[in-house]
């Protein structure tokens, strides 16, 4: 079987967190060719920074995005994640 060996980072303009994108990368030991912030190509392909990217990454939350969690969606989202713990725990309980 085939294995990846390179990637391209797309759509860092609307993430507000790469921080998954990039363990990814890391993870499975992919080269990374180019990153993407837009939908022009190429003008919008660079070539990968990695003082960018980890800053980008630890900043998370800070950068104004039209995605981010606002401060009212997080008890939405912490109910989300605790049905989801909840429905394991069942799960794993059940005979």
């Amino acid at each position: 079987m085939a294995r990846a060996v390179a990637c391209i980072l797309t759509k860092l303009d609307e993430t507000p967190q790469p921080g998954a994108a990039l363990d990814s990368v890391i993870r499975h030991r992919l080269s990374l060719a180019y990153i993407a912030g837009g939908q022009r190509v190429p003008e919008d392909l660079h070539a990968p920074n990695a003082t960018y990217l980890v800053d980008r990454a630890l900043k998370g939350g800070q950068l104004a995005t039209p995605y981010a969690l606002e401060a009212e969606d997080w008890p939405l989202f912490a109910g989300v994640e605790a049905e989801r713990t909840e429905r394991r725990s069942q799960r794993a309980q059940a005979p």
